[in-house]
């Protein structure tokens, strides 16, 4: 069942816990014990704000701080990793909402470090902010976020619940995509050059183009597949190095463009022609500007980073105004872009 918040007053909580409307704002903040207030009201107080959702006015307790502003607040939890570089991509879709519904809001950004987010547990008590945009999240994150039951609107990116507001992509699909154009180009001897795989949609994204050739009767060999060290381009060129060492190939499937550039580099480096002699795609995660103006320009399945930051925000203002977005779940078409590299 999908979790949109019900955003309780401290009048609701009162009711609830049959006590004045003065004794629960000191106990919610923080003065129960000062004013002698028994520790079985507080108790019940806190019972009924959990029972109702209720969330902490944070423009309330700016004012009383004798700060102005009355903006709600949005952290966007982001993993400290090898996809950090990725983050001025989501920002500038974060951007592009802000704009286009001119919202007013102040954004804050949370690091923490994948299967670890259960250690930024003081954060995720819905006193700091009104709204969250989780990115990135290990599958220990996920379950831990499941089981937190966090009563605050959120959205997730890139990753699928059933609790929780989803904007994703179908894995598999781009990987399936990757291969059939290499496929369909004549391509039967692929080699893989994907990063270390920190969540299921890498994995899903080479498993596809596997089962692909494994369907058509081209198996990949394990030779064949090279786990880099990092994401970056030299990452990609250090790898594609190793791929060319070992048995021929007609074509390579990089899991990020950074690594794809890289390869470009040292196929040219090589003198192997791109496409005539290897044809080379990517999953296009990085900066469109890079596949663009890539020697050759570089084949990629598009991952619509942008549209997707602004459905995870519009997502968490419209709970936040009571609202539930049109799809809970909602999956974001990724299209081939066929450029000179295949």
């Amino acid at each position: 069942m999908i979790k949109v918040s019900r955003l309780a007053s401290l009048k609701d909580i009162a009711q609830h816990a049959n006590v004045s409307l003065t004794t629960v704002s000191l106990v919610l903040n923080g003065q129960g014990e000062a004013k002698k207030i028994s520790q079985q009201t507080q108790e019940e107080v806190r019972r009924a704000a959990r029972a109702l959702n209720y969330i902490p006015n944070l423009a309330a307790q700016n004012l009383r701080r004798g700060q102005e502003s009355t903006r709600p607040t949005i952290a966007l939890f982001w993993a400290n990793d090898i996809r950090t570089n990725l983050l001025s991509r989501f920002l500038r879709g974060i951007n592009i909402c802000t704009n286009r519904y001119q919202l007013d809001y102040n954004l804050v950004i949370c690091s923490y470090m994948p299967g670890q987010l259960c250690r930024s547990s003081k954060l995720l008590d819905g006193s700091q902010f009104h709204g969250a945009i989780f990115a990135n999240l290990a599958m220990e994150d996920l379950i831990f976020l499941e089981r937190l039951d966090l009563k605050i609107p959120l959205a997730l990116y890139n990753r699928i619940s059933n609790q929780y507001y989803c904007v994703a992509t179908d894995a598999y699909r781009m990987g399936t995509l990757v291969a059939e154009e290499l496929f369909s180009k004549g391509r039967h001897q692929v080699g893989l050059v994907v990063s270390p795989a920190t969540f299921d949609a890498v994995q899903q994204r080479s498993k596809a183009l596997l089962d692909y050739f494994a369907n058509h009767g081209c198996p990949v060999s394990h030779d064949r597949i090279i786990t880099t060290e990092g994401k970056s381009m030299e990452s990609g060129a250090k790898a594609c190095e190793t791929l060319l060492a070992g048995e021929r190939i007609d074509g390579i499937f990089c899991s990020s463009d950074d690594l794809a550039v890289g390869a470009l580099y040292t196929l040219r480096k090589q003198g192997i022609q791109v496409p005539e002699d290897i044809a080379v795609c990517s999953i296009g995660d990085g900066d469109p500007e890079i596949s663009r103006y890539a020697y050759p320009a570089l084949t990629n399945v598009m991952l619509p980073m942008e549209d997707m930051a602004v459905s995870c925000l519009k997502g968490v203002f419209d709970m936040l105004n009571h609202q539930i977005p049109e799809k809970m779940i909602h999956i974001f078409d990724t299209p081939l872009m066929v450029r000179e590299s295949t």
